[in-house]
């Protein structure tokens, strides 16, 4: 919330608005000349998202040696990571590699293909910059890199060039995990009104997937089932956390939503319950879903099993915060006491 209302009031709408609220406007002259000498700043932040580069510039990814690099610190646990077939992430760069060294024939990849494997080492750039050795198993060696920063600013130019070409199409599974990566990496580098277009835009392409509905999953193996459905409800966390940050109509309808549940969760799911229906599951189930969750935190490679099921949890409280108080005309029918 203070992140929220802090962009707001530095923006000029609440900059007019703190004004005719002070008895005493000069006050805020100090804060006026920050916002001034920031503004330039943070338009040229902008820009890089606003004017893809073109195609003539994309760039190379990195070697062989440090891409390898990158995938070990995208193995730091954190939920974005189920979202990813990390198998299949490492076959398009091995092909890529491949051909690079002369070793194979050039292979297809579709734009997708690009937005993923551009979006997904940007990320493990930006995982190396905030946690260093930490990031990497057994704290093994940083990528040979003159410039991470270098690195990571390529990776971006290329990921928002691809993200550009499939914003208005459905670009299939790969193209909604590398808008969620895309997104992440612009909400970690406090860019969310950025995340919330770009997370936006792959919701509705998992929509026309048909993701959030049931019948979808009744006849996919058990591995593309459980993707699938960890790629949906992390679209709902993103949907529910940016629009209450910036005070925008959620994308997704909960009336619309008949995706499983969570694995492991399906005794204790109730996204959907209002008061009137009663106590929810959440309460009636308390120690039975701490029962399951407290060996999650007792091993850390099972940490980020915890980490989704909280955020996505979080998320239904969100929901539910935004329904009854935030969406137009939820609080008309309250009577003052």
């Amino acid at each position: 919330l203070l992140m929220h209302t802090s962009i707001f009031f530095l923006s000029p709408i609440g900059m007019k608005t703190l004004e005719n609220k002070m008895e005493n406007p000069e006050a805020l002259a100090p804060l006026k000349q920050i916002v001034q000498v920031s503004t330039p700043c943070e338009r040229k932040i902008i820009s890089i998202w606003t004017n893809p580069i073109y195609e003539s510039q994309l760039t190379p990814l990195p070697s062989r040696a440090n891409i390898e690099c990158l995938l070990q610190a995208l193995s730091a646990p954190f939920f974005l990571l189920k979202v990813l077939d990390v198998g299949y992430l490492k076959h398009l760069l091995r092909l890529y590699c491949d051909f690079r060294d002369g070793l194979i024939p050039e292979p297809y990849f579709s734009y997708s293909d690009y937005l993923l494997m551009n979006s997904s080492l940007l990320v493990a750039c930006l995982v190396i910059e905030e946690f260093s050795e930490k990031a990497l198993n057994g704290g093994g060696p940083m990528p040979d890199f003159k410039s991470l920063r270098e690195v990571s600013d390529n990776l971006l130019d290329n990921a928002l060039f691809y993200y550009s070409r499939l914003s208005v199409i459905s670009g299939g599974v790969s193209s909604i995990v590398g808008s969620l990566f895309l997104a992440f990496y612009a909400d970690s580098i406090s860019l969310s009104r950025a995340a919330y277009l770009i997370s936006s835009s792959a919701i509705r392409q998992a929509q026309e997937l048909g993701l959030h509905i049931e019948e979808t999953y009744r006849t996919l193996p058990q591995h593309e089932r459980a993707l699938r459905l960890n790629i949906w409800w992390a679209c709902y966390v993103f949907d529910r956390e940016l629009c209450i940050r910036w005070g925008q109509t959620p994308v997704i309808n909960d009336n619309d939503i008949s995706a499983p549940p969570l694995p492991g969760f399906e005794a204790y799911w109730s996204p959907n319950q209002t008061a009137e229906q009663g106590p929810s599951k959440r309460s009636i189930y308390h120690f039975e879903i701490q029962t399951l969750l407290e060996p999650l935190l007792e091993n850390p490679s099972s940490s980020i099993d915890l980490e989704q099921y909280i955020s996505t949890d979080y998320a239904f409280i969100t929901a539910k915060v935004y329904d009854n108080f935030l969406r137009a005309g939820a609080l008309k029918n309250v009577i003052k006491k």
